[in-house]
């Protein structure tokens, strides 16, 4: 269902640039569907190491809140490869990201959601620093339990540059909204293509096996 939202969203787009007469690349078409005004992020300004980074978010859309995430990385990562899901109740929304280990010095993130009429919205980046404190800011958490993240790429990593936690990786369902909203080019997300090759046999081999089978039968056996 998730898929076949986005799709249709993906091709009334199209559609509509095709009307148009204009030629726009995957980015541009999905430009109008980008509001950064209808999301609003509590904007903390630094965090302390070892704990996690509570991230919350106020989702103001009338069509309703299909799916939300934050993406985030290490600021010195080119690429966002990561998003954590974030439960939303009524315009509320929120999630938690892994404790940060002592390499990370400042870290990016993004709040992605798809409405329930299919669009793509993403709020403004955010970027926070460390700083060694005393006291936990109350926007982080000493939760232990283990955390799913989830990855758009074809084959999810391991780790994250910057973090360190009980972190489990998987791929995403195919709702790739982080190409959407421009996180990161499709092609670092292309599906990976398998191809099962049988081994290679030497011609001289197999030529020996067909007069041997010949003679065989030949023979009678």
């Amino acid at each position: 269902m998730k898929n076949a939202i986005l799709i249709l969203a993906v091709l009334v787009t199209f559609v509509n640039v095709a009307k148009a007469g204009e030629i726009l690349s995957f980015f541009d078409a999905f430009s109008n569907s980008i509001d950064a005004s209808k999301v609003k992020i509590e904007r903390q300004k630094y965090f302390t190491k070892s704990f996690r980074i509570i991230v919350n978010a106020s989702i103001s859309d009338s069509v309703g809140i299909y799916e939300a995430r934050t993406y985030f990385k290490h600021s010195m990562t080119k690429n966002y490869q990561v998003y954590a899901p974030m439960t939303c109740r009524g315009n509320s929304c929120f999630t938690e990201l892994p404790l940060t280990d002592a390499s990370l010095m400042e870290l990016d993130f993004v709040v992605v959601y798809q409405n329930s009429a299919g669009e793509v919205i993403k709020s403004d980046p955010h970027t926070m620093e460390k700083r060694d404190l005393l006291e936990l800011p109350i926007w982080q958490s000493l939760n232990k339990k283990a955390i799913q993240l989830y990855t758009d790429y074809a084959k999810p990593m391991q780790s994250i540059r910057g973090f360190r936690d009980k972190i489990n990786i998987k791929k995403s369902t195919g709702d790739r909204l982080g190409v959407a909203v421009g996180l990161y080019p499709l092609e670092l997300i292309a599906p990976e293509v398998n191809v099962d090759c049988p081994p290679a046999q030497d011609i001289n081999e197999s030529l020996k096996k067909a007069e041997d089978n010949s003679l065989i039968s030949k023979m009678g056996f």
